[in-house]
């Protein structure tokens, strides 16, 4: 009835709740999504919530694994558990600043990028989103 798993089964369901970073499905599909969108989508339909909000919507999902790897390779990560909670409202709080405040200012930018607060809208509800996908992998 209830079996005992050995040790290299335990090591290997342990595996399973480690956060993939670069293989995590939700970033791949993100993606995939993100390529499709740029190179088909946009060019070919005329849809303004895909050329104004879809990828920062997939913001989050696309960018926050590699940020996250990098702080695994820099020791400054020492689990691989999913994104917590905080991780994910800090690098919220970042990239709205970033994308919505600081870059626009930039002189370099010279009206390439606007500030446009329902990018934050977007960033969130894709944050929340992803959030819910990496808690409900565990």
């Amino acid at each position: 009835m209830c079996e005992k798993k050995t040790a290299s089964e335990n090591r290997f369901s342990v595996s399973e709740n480690r956060f993939r970073y670069l293989g995590d499905t939700l970033f791949l599909v993100s993606l995939f999504l993100w390529l499709l969108n740029r190179f088909f989508l946009r060019p070919n339909f005329d849809f303004y919530p895909l050329s104004a909000w879809w990828t920062d919507f997939l913001c989050v999902s696309i960018t926050l694994p590699p940020v996250l790897l990098l702080l695994k390779l820099l020791r400054a990560r020492p689990e691989d558990e999913p994104p917590t909670v905080e991780e994910i409202m800090i690098f919220l709080l970042i990239i709205s600043f970033a994308f919505e405040i600081l870059f626009p200012l930039l002189p370099f930018a010279d009206g390439k990028t606007y500030s446009d607060p329902l990018d934050i809208v977007a960033y969130t509800v894709g944050g929340i989103f992803s959030g819910i996908w990496w808690k409900s992998r565990i």
